[in-house]
């Protein structure tokens, strides 16, 4: 499986950003082409602009940050440990990236913590490992925590990941939370308040329309109405009281725009 590192051309290496207040969409022409060819990789919002970490192919351990105002990206120090399928989070100005698979497809216990400010391309620092290994899980901050949960402890045999656990910034330990997490990989997250909702993704029996919601506080899960169509490895968000769902794939190599009409999804 080391080949899977090696690098994979796509047709995404663009930025495209629609802007109401530009009133045009800034492309190839007029923002800087992202030079990593990686897929399977993650982006976050920092300190006013956009990085993206890690994924699959050649530049797995690389991190680039667009400059907004520039419109250009810009190499930053790269991460210790290649990876992809991860997850990340942002506290205080600060990426931490948590788990995620390695270069023979198992998941990782490793966390790593990025501050940009440190000098001209930032820099990485390893942190508390996690109490289990995790990829293709859901993660987010809460409180100055990073709770993870969902996922595949390994993808070679696949085996799910049921723990949710949870990690105090300010100390050095991981926990576990009294609660289990619904047996899923490649679902999506929103936090609203103190509630963790979960959409989608898939188990053993394949792909859910399903939307529940865990309670932070409460540690219980509840379920709600489900999505109209099943979809796995897409965008879950929560703005002005609303849930949004966006993309996704509905089986393997089959992306929801293949099947459905946008209107839809």
């Amino acid at each position: 499986m080391k080949k899977m590192m090696t690098k994979c051309p796509s047709p995404h290496d663009s930025l495209l950003r629609k802007d109401p207040i530009f009133a045009k969409a800034v492309s190839r022409q007029s923002a800087d082409v992202f030079s990593c060819t990686s897929h399977v990789h993650l982006a976050q919002a920092l300190a006013g602009q956009i990085y993206v970490c890690g994924g699959f192919g050649e530049f797995a351990a690389t991190i680039e940050c667009f400059n907004m105002s520039r419109m250009k990206w810009e190499p930053k120090k790269s991460m210790h440990t290649p990876r992809f399928h991860h997850a990340a989070v942002v506290i205080a100005d600060t990426l931490y990236v948590t788990g995620g698979m390695d270069a023979e497809e198992h998941g990782m216990f490793s966390v790593e913590q990025f501050i940009p400010h440190v000098h001209a391309k930032g820099e990485w620092y390893v942190m508390p490992s996690m109490l289990t290994p995790r990829c293709l899980h859901a993660s987010f901050a809460w409180q100055g925590q990073v709770i993870v949960f969902c996922g595949l402890t390994d993808n070679l045999p696949v085996t799910y990941n049921t723990c949710i656990e949870r990690w105090q910034v300010a100390s050095s330990i991981w926990e576990n939370v009294p609660a289990l997490s619904p047996i899923r990989q490649g679902c999506g997250v929103a936090l609203v308040g103190h509630y963790v909702y979960l959409s989608g993704g898939e188990d053993p029996s394949g792909v859910f329309t399903s939307l529940s919601r865990y309670s932070l506080i409460d540690n219980v899960w509840e379920t709600l109405p489900s999505m109209r169509v099943k979809r796995k490895h897409h965008t879950l968000s929560a703005t002005r009281g609303h849930l949004y769902v966006f993309g996704g794939v509905q089986a393997m190599g089959r992306a929801m725009d293949d099947d459905y009409p946008r209107n839809n999804a």
